[in-house]
C-alpha cells in the first residue's frame, strides 16, 4: 500500500475545495472577520510500525499527539489557525474571545478535558444491544430536534424509538462535548478505543470517530493500522473588506496572505515537521505531511 499517493490523492481535492472557497470568498466583496476564512490545510497520516495499532499503546499516542504539538503548542500559532467564531455572527463584538479550530483527529478524544468512564461505559453497553443500533440507525438524523426529517422517513420508526434516539443523542453529545485535545492523556486508552468501535456502528455518530481509522476498524478487530488528521489554518490576518477590489486586486491581496502564510511554516514548523516525519524518529510509527500552503517546496 503506498500510503503517502493514496493520501496526496486526498489532498489534491482538498486542495482544489480550499482554492474554490478562498476564489468565493475574494469575489464576493464582503466583509471577511479576522482568520474567519479557510486559509489552508495541513494534512497529518499515521501508520503504525507494530502490530498493536496506533491506539493500543500511550507511546504511539503520544507520538502522533507530537505532530499536533509542533503547532498548538506555539503561541504565534494563534495568528495563522482558523477561528471557530460563533455560527451568529451578530453575536461577535471586540470582546468576543475566539479560539482556533480544533483538529480533525481521534486525538481529541484520547485528551479530553474531562473523560467520565462510567458515562462513556453505559454508551458502550447500550450499542451492544443490536436492536438499539437498529433503532438509532432508523431514526438516523431524525433525532436530532433542529434536523429535518421527510415524512416518508419520520413513518419508518415510532414515537418511542425516536425518543429512545433522542435520549442516546444527548448522552453521546454530553461525552463529545470535552473531545478538545486539552487534557492529559485519559487514564483508560482501551475504553476509549472501544467507545470508537462502537460508535461506528450507528450511522448518525459513526463520522464522530472513523475518520481517524482504518477501513479495518471494527468492534472485532479494534486495531488501526492507519490514521489520518487535519489542522485548519485560517485567514485574512485583519477584518477586510473585498468591496471595490477588481478581480487581479483581490487575487494580490489573497497571494500576499499566501505568501506570508508559506513563510511562516517554513521559518517556523518545517523543520520539526521534517523530524516528525523522519521514520528514526518514533519507534511504534512513521508519520506524513502534506500541506497546502507548501506544495511545491
Amino acid at each position: 500500500m503506498d500510503v503517502r499517493s493514496i493520501q496526496y490523492d486526498s489532498m489534491r481535492l482538498a486542495s482544489d475545495q480550499v482554492k474554490g472557497a478562498r476564489e468565493a470568498m475574494g469575489m464576493e466583496g464582503t466583509t471577511s472577520l479576522k482568520q474567519s476564512q479557510l486559509e489552508a490545510i495541513q494534512y497529518w497520516v499515521f501508520e503504525a510500525t507494530t502490530p498493536n495499532g496506533l491506539f493500543g499503546d500511550e507511546q504511539s499516542i503520544q507520538a502522533m499527539k507530537d505532530a499536533y504539538d509542533i503547532f498548538l503548542d506555539d503561541p504565534g500559532y494563534k495568528d495563522y489557525c482558523l477561528f471557530n467564531y460563533p455560527r451568529n455572527r451578530s453575536l461577535i463584538t471586540e470582546n468576543t474571545t475566539v479560539e482556533c479550530t480544533v483538529p480533525i483527529t481521534p486525538l481529541l478524544m484520547y485528551y479530553a478535558s474531562y473523560w467520565d468512564p462510567d458515562a462513556v461505559a453505559e454508551v458502550i453497553e447500550e450499542l451492544k444491544n443490536p436492536v438499539n443500533v437498529e433503532v438509532l440507525n432508523k431514526v438516523g438524523v431524525c433525532a436530532n430536534p433542529l434536523a429535518f426529517c421527510p415524512p416518508q422517513i419520520e413513518e419508518t420508526f415510532t414515537f418511542q424509538e425516536k425518543i429512545y434516539a433522542m435520549q442516546f443523542g444527548f448522552k453521546v453529545v454530553n461525552i463529545t462535548s470535552t473531545w478538545d485535545m486539552k487534557g492529559d492523556l485519559i487514564d483508560n486508552i482501551t475504553q476509549a478505543t472501544e467507545l470508537a468501535s462502537y460508535l461506528v456502528l450507528a450511522d448518525a455518530y459513526a463520522g464522530a470517530v472513523d475518520f481517524g481509522f482504518d477501513q479495518s476498524f471494527s468492534v472485532d478487530n479494534p486495531s488501526s493500522q492507519y490514521s489520518r488528521g487535519i489542522l485548519f489554518w485560517g485567514g485574512p490576518y485583519s477584518n477586510r473588506n473585498t468591496s471595490g477590489l477588481s478581480e487581479e486586486e483581490a487575487r494580490e491581496v489573497k497571494k500576499a496572505d499566501d505568501d506570508r502564510l508559506k513563510n511562516y511554516i517554513l521559518d517556523n514548523y518545517l523543520e520539526k515537521m521534517d523530524k516528525q516525519s523522519d521514520l528514526n524518529t518514533h519507534a511504534t510509527i512513521n508519520s506524513y505531511y502534506f500541506m497546502t500552503a507548501i506544495i511545491g517546496d
